[in-house]
């Protein structure tokens, strides 16, 4: 039986762009390059044409492996998943015993692990002790080194933990607005009497001019 590849649609569309790019461009820059080795006669000492040629067999290779991830990609839909207990697709905050900061890590399958992105595969030895557990769960995870203990913080959905980034945005936005309004609201006052002051100026100078005619 084909062991299923789990994906969250992040994980697959990016493999869907990939298969497209070296497909219809990489594929066909490579096939140009042999084309044009060959061009230049004997091939049994040719270095342009073997390199062209080592590249395409990885090129066709790799395109090998993203077809048959896409054919056996089981895709987690968060939204269909409860966020309850840890598991694929969703975002974990936990914190290491006696650690002061969090961490976050999404939950992904194998293939689309990536620690430098902070996705960790539900088969690693973290993502492995954190399936199945709930919030105010302290866990113990078996490592290289030993053993260490996280306390799992909070378990969200990738769709609500990027709602939550926007919100923190919007808030920070709606107080820089509310700054300038009572900067521009200061300004106005200070400039009114300013304002009121000139208007009187030119009553002045009429009311002279006026009594000099009567004299």
């Amino acid at each position: 039986m084909t062991e299923e590849i789990l994906l969250t649609q992040e994980g697959y569309d990016k493999i869907v762009t990939e298969h497209e790019e070296l497909v219809s461009i990489k594929r066909q820059e490579i096939a140009e390059r042999i084309k044009e080795a060959i061009s230049y006669g004997d091939i049994s000492e040719n270095a342009e044409y073997d390199s062209a040629k080592n590249e395409q067999a990885e090129l066709e290779e790799r395109i090998l492996k993203l077809e048959n991830m896409l054919r056996m990609a089981k895709i987690i839909d968060d939204r269909h998943v409860s966020d309850e207990t840890v598991n694929v697709g969703l975002k974990v905050t936990v914190k290491e015993k006696n650690a002061k900061k969090t961490q976050e890590y999404i939950i992904v399958g194998s293939a689309e692990a990536d620690p430098f992105e902070g996705k960790i595969s539900n088969e690693s030895p973290l993502g492995r002790a954190l399936m199945g557990r709930a919030r105010g769960d302290m866990v113990e995870v078996i490592i290289p080194d030993g053993t260490m203990y996280v306390k799992i913080m909070d378990i969200k959905k990738q769709e609500e933990a990027k709602g939550d980034k926007k919100g923190k945005a919007g808030t920070s936005t709606s107080e820089k607005t509310a700054k300038v309004a009572k900067t521009s609201k200061k300004t106005g006052q200070a400039d009114e009497p300013k304002a009121a002051s000139d208007k009187k100026e030119p009553k002045k100078t009429a009311s002279k001019a006026t009594a000099k005619k009567q004299k």
